[in-house]
């Protein structure tokens, strides 16, 4: 099954894109690469209403759909800490190896089965697993966003939320050239005050504020800022 024909989250989306060639585990490793990952699965959870956000803390609305499956560890941590601020929510997800390696995990083994990532072993000894995804997945999900973006097709919520991160991230350098990016930041401030997507766009920009906050406290305190998974 092509990729485009699945219906990609933000997180999904984004798993796929910020997978490097030959390890796709370095994207969770370092504790800023990993925050964007949190970041856009927290987007997918607000986008199909699961969660909201209220007096500085995580409201939770419904209960996890079956398409969002693979958050099942990263929702039971919101649901444990749900009195607590969204700080400390954050905090206790990004330092979690235990919900990281099982998100990581989940999303790479939907992908296997559909063929749109390999999965490697990589050590000697301890085996560690790791998904690299195909050149042609990857291509089809930019010129999807490509489509979106700069052309007259339009803007589904996910892609509207992927494409905020990675402006964030600043990883659209590495898929459009200059005048490319340009036209998508003033598509983006465009559709921001539309009605359609002036909620997740609120929704982005405070997870932004609190995802930053967190973990330049967490870099701070983590020597090498990484996790071994």
């Amino acid at each position: 099954m092509e990729a485009m024909r699945m219906a990609l989250t933000t997180a999904k989306m984004y798993f796929l894109i910020s997978s490097k060639a030959k390890d796709s585990r370095a994207m969770i490793n370092n504790i800023h690469s990993r925050a964007y990952l949190v970041d856009s699965c927290l987007l997918d959870l607000a986008a199909a209403d699961v969660i909201s956000l209220k007096d500085n803390r995580i409201i939770i609305n419904e209960v996890l759909p079956h398409s969002l499956y693979f958050l099942n560890s990263f929702m039971d941590v919101v649901i444990r800490n749900k009195d607590d601020d969204i700080d400390t929510v954050i905090a206790k997800i990004l330092q979690n190896v235990g919900v990281i390696k099982h998100t990581y995990l989940a999303l790479g083994e939907e992908f296997t089965e559909d063929g749109n990532v390999i999965e490697k072993k990589k050590g000697i000894i301890h085996k560690v697993r790791t998904f690299v995804p195909q050149h042609k997945t990857n291509a089809e999900i930019i010129d999807n966003i490509s489509s979106q973006m700069l052309g007259t097709r339009p803007m589904s919520i996910n892609v509207f939320c992927l494409t905020e991160i990675l402006v964030l991230s600043r990883q659209l350098r590495i898929y459009f050239r200059g005048r490319e990016r340009k036209a998508i930041k003033n598509r983006l401030l465009r559709l921001e005050k539309h009605p359609e997507y002036a909620k997740v766009f609120e929704l982005s920009k405070e997870f932004e504020i609190h995802m930053k906050k967190v973990t330049n406290l967490i870099a701070k305190e983590t020597p090498s800022s990484y996790i071994n998974l």
